[in-house]
């Protein structure tokens, strides 16, 4: 006769269930070694997964990959020379307290730094933001933001995008445009040199050793200019110059006029002004002594006035300036004070 707990015990073994393999439903699973073998791949597998992933995420840091709109600042080692090159894209160059780098309406983002030397090369074209009635409301544009106090070098160059660069120092500065402005502002550098196929060169409150502006058929002007060397040239633009300070002026124009206006020339200075149809007018305001001036204009009319003799009272402050000035077609007028 089977006593209550070996009747309990059997209806509790005759209500058990178990899975096909043998084992329990609902039984807390036994790890055999077999199974921990089964195991042991995959975690190995999820463990390389990771580590790849963080891999591509330290190099993605490293190119500067980046969605359009977005920025990245902080950079992992400082910045010395800035080469950039678009196709419609502006280029944008200012200082501020730490380097960033921003793209907008630009489908390719990557850039890199190699050895202080930030690199962003994509000629491709980007359209831009339209409105609904389909005007150009908003230009693709890379905005660089580096450090101030620092002197850089520079090289800029876009196919049909404007260039705008403010308030930095540079060793060289060379900036290219095809078909886009170029605006330099609050600039020092020992050499810059400026070149647009078919836009204007402007250039505010620069010095510099040596200074070079040519536009192929835009304008060239410059304002508050302290160069040692200036060349300007225009093929089919004019020339503006408002206040410069120069040793060597040379400016000549195709089809457009040059005026220089309060020029004040340094010491044994000589300016070379050429117009093939354009007119010519220099006007000197403060120069110093020994100023050599050589004007030629075949079919415009040159107009010189300014100080023959300096202020003071030694014998060099009395020194003549030797002008020469040439037309084909035109009148010529001279004006010493």
């Amino acid at each position: 006769m089977m006593d209550n707990n070996t009747n309990n015990n059997m209806d509790m073994n005759n209500n058990r269930q178990f899975n096909n393999d043998g084992t329990e439903i609902g039984a807390t699973p036994i790890l055999t070694e077999t199974t921990k073998r089964r195991r042991k791949p995959w975690l190995k597998i999820a463990i390389i997964l990771i580590v790849v992933g963080l891999v591509f995420t330290a190099i993605g840091a490293a190119t500067g990959a980046l969605n359009p709109g977005e920025s990245v600042s902080a950079s992992l080692q400082p910045i010395s020379h800035i080469d950039i090159r678009t196709g419609s894209a502006a280029i944008v160059v200012v200082e501020g307290s730490e380097f960033s780098i921003e793209f907008r309406d630009i489908s390719n983002t990557n850039y890199r730094i190699d050895n202080g030397r930030l690199v962003f090369d994509y000629t491709g074209r980007n359209t831009g933001t339209f409105n609904i009635v389909g005007v150009n409301v908003r230009r693709p544009q890379v905005t660089v933001v580096v450090p101030r106090g620092h002197t850089y070098t520079l090289d800029l160059q876009a196919s049909s995008g404007s260039i705008r660069v403010e308030d930095l120092n540079f060793d060289t500065a060379n900036v290219r445009s095809s078909s886009g402005s170029i605006r330099l502002y609050n600039i020092t550098a020992n050499q810059l040199a400026t070149s647009a196929s078919s836009g204007s060169i402007r250039l505010t409150n620069v010095t510099a050793d040596g200074l070079s502006a040519r536009a192929s058929s835009g304008s060239v002007r410059l304002n508050n200019v302290d160069a040692g060397t200036t060349e300007l040239s225009a093929s089919s633009g004019a020339i503006r110059v408002e206040g410069l300070d120069f040793r060597h002026l040379t400016a000549e124009t195709s089809s457009g006029s040059i005026r220089v206006e309060n020029a004040r020339p340094m010491l044994d200075s000589v300016a070379n002004l050429r117009a093939t149809s354009g007119s010519i007018r220099f006007d000197t305001a403060g120069g110093r002594q020994n100023t050599g001036l050589s004007t030629s204009a075949t079919s415009g009319t040159i107009r010189i006035d300014g100080d023959c003799v300096q202020g003071g009272t030694s014998a060099a402050a009395g020194s003549l300036h030797t002008v020469s000035a040439r037309t084909t077609s035109g009148s010529i007028r001279i004006n010493f004070i």
